[in-house]
């Protein structure tokens, strides 16, 4: 049996007014989307909260959004590495999210934030502002990453969160039938030995 998913490297590559890059890998071939909301919102994650959203019928665990589920189903389409962008944001906002992989159960990572660039003057020619846009979205993309390490440093234990027990439970459960049958089988050799 293979080890549990995991959701890894996950990094705000790029934002701009109106949308955010974020890319991640997992363990092994998955599934793709991302939760979030606008961190103002005070999401947090709900397994319990069997919520969809009302445009791909998906779960939102406690969020107020999500993207389409990408690279589904897992077995035949699933991928290892993926960015997705997240579209329709507002400018100059703080979003939170959570990356969503699966192949089965679902794995979801830790919060992240990112914020939207604040929109130019009025003044300034549409060039001007493609030109602003990336050299901003790349640094905050940047600066997002930097504090992503530092927490990813704090909290490294805490790689990521498994939804419906995840791995966790079935190894216990694997390591409490071969306890089990271990036990069984030295009681029947004692027997044999004794009536011996």
């Amino acid at each position: 049996m293979p080890a549990g998913l995991i959701i890894k490297n996950k990094d705000t590559v790029k934002v701009g007014y109106d949308y955010a890059d974020i890319e991640w890998w997992t363990s092994y071939n998955a599934t793709s989307r991302v939760i979030y909301c606008e961190t103002s919102k005070n999401c947090s994650l709900d397994f319990s909260n069997t919520t969809t959203d009302s445009t791909f019928n998906l779960f939102l665990y406690g969020y107020k959004y999500t993207t389409n589920e990408l690279h589904t189903p897992a077995n035949s389409e699933g991928v290892k590495y993926r960015k997705i962008t997240i579209t329709e944001l507002q400018e100059n906002t703080t979003y939170s999210y959570r990356c969503v992989s699966h192949a089965s159960p679902p794995t979801i990572s830790r919060t992240h934030t990112f914020t939207t660039l604040a929109l130019a003057n009025d003044g300034d020619d549409e060039e001007e502002l493609k030109e602003k846009e990336e050299k901003e979205g790349e640094v905050k993309g940047e600066e997002d990453k930097k504090d992503e390490e530092k927490n990813d440093e704090e909290k490294e234990d805490e790689s990521e969160v498994k939804a419906f027990g995840g791995f966790g439970i079935w190894m216990w459960l694997v390591a409490i039938a071969i306890i089990g049958i271990t036990a069984y089988s030295f009681s029947s050799i004692a027997k044999r030995k004794k009536k011996e």
